[in-house]
């Protein structure tokens, strides 16, 4: 396994205790487990955002809880996930919502019954995925073109 700044170890004290016993590596595995550090945090505060959105959307608390986010992702030195919250935030503080009209204009995800807000927050929170970091891309090319 190679070293990830952005993992940490958490350990099984029971695998771990086996792996003492035997010696084996195999049981070290069952010891150890890799866990995403955006999932743990940022991630948690994404769903809840997207959650309070959907009961009622208030400009100002969601682009100042993206700003926030945004620090989380600067301290796992994510650039581009760090890019396109503070993106969204201005967007949203510019135009008091995030009607960008990506999803209109997608024929892929015209059919999809969410906003333009809650896919990109459900882009970021699954940013692991090649898929998704292009679309990320794209939408952060749609923000800079309509802010500057």
């Amino acid at each position: 396994m190679e070293f990830n700044p952005k993992y940490k170890l958490k350990f099984n004290l029971k695998g771990f205790q086996k792996f003492l016993k035997k010696g084996s590596w195999e049981s070290l595995n069952f010891a150890t487990t890799i866990v995403d550090m955006k999932s743990e945090k940022a991630n948690k505060k994404l769903a809840d955002l997207v959650k309070s959105s959907k009961k009622s959307w208030d400009s100002e608390s969601i682009a100042s809880a993206l700003l926030e986010i945004r620090e989380i992702a600067k301290a796992e030195a994510d650039p581009a996930i760090v890019k396109i919250l503070r993106l969204a935030s201005e967007y949203i503080s510019a135009n008091d919502g995030f009607d960008t009209g990506y999803l209109s204009s997608d024929e892929e995800n015209a059919d999809l019954e969410m906003s333009d807000f809650d896919y990109l927050i459900e882009l970021i929170i699954h940013s692991d995925k090649e898929s998704n970091r292009s679309e990320i891309k794209e939408i952060r090319n749609l923000l800079v073109g309509q802010l500057y």
